[in-house]
């Protein structure tokens, strides 16, 4: 019967899946003569998925800095709550649109006696959009 057939499409679920990930990187940068270390970590929930193509994740970001020459501005740590959206618009592409507010806080190293009256804390916005292929 007409009125039994499913249609195909996208489907609305809520998935509540818990994730986490985390990366890091310490590199010497010649222009600046120093080593740079950074990491970051999300810990997150899945909120809904809509089909197989499109998700929304919420997490909690952290985000360390470290400068070995003892460079202000290179040594911080900021938190704060972020959201995305993940589209797989075909096989292995993915574009992932992400918001995040940060709360940093500067470790107070100055070694290189560059502060001046700069607060140590500080708020941020960060919005970002990347696009990744896997071949």
């Amino acid at each position: 019967r007409e009125s039994e057939k499913q249609t195909p499409g996208a489907h609305f679920f809520w998935r509540g899946d818990w994730f986490g990930d985390a990366g890091a990187d310490f590199s010497y940068y010649d222009r600046y003569r120093s080593w740079i270390g950074y990491g970051q970590a999300h810990e997150g929930l899945r909120l809904f998925q809509l089909g197989p193509k499109l998700a929304c994740d919420a997490y909690l970001v952290e985000n360390a800095t470290w400068d070995a020459r003892g460079n202000y501005f290179d040594n911080f740590f900021d938190l704060g709550p972020g959201a995305r959206l993940i589209w797989h618009p075909r096989r292995n592409w993915e574009v992932v649109l992400r918001a995040e507010w940060l709360k940093g806080f500067y470790f107070g190293r100055d070694d290189l006696n560059n502060r001046g009256n700069v607060s140590d804390q500080y708020d941020g916005v960060h919005v970002g959009l990347s696009v990744g292929a896997r071949w």
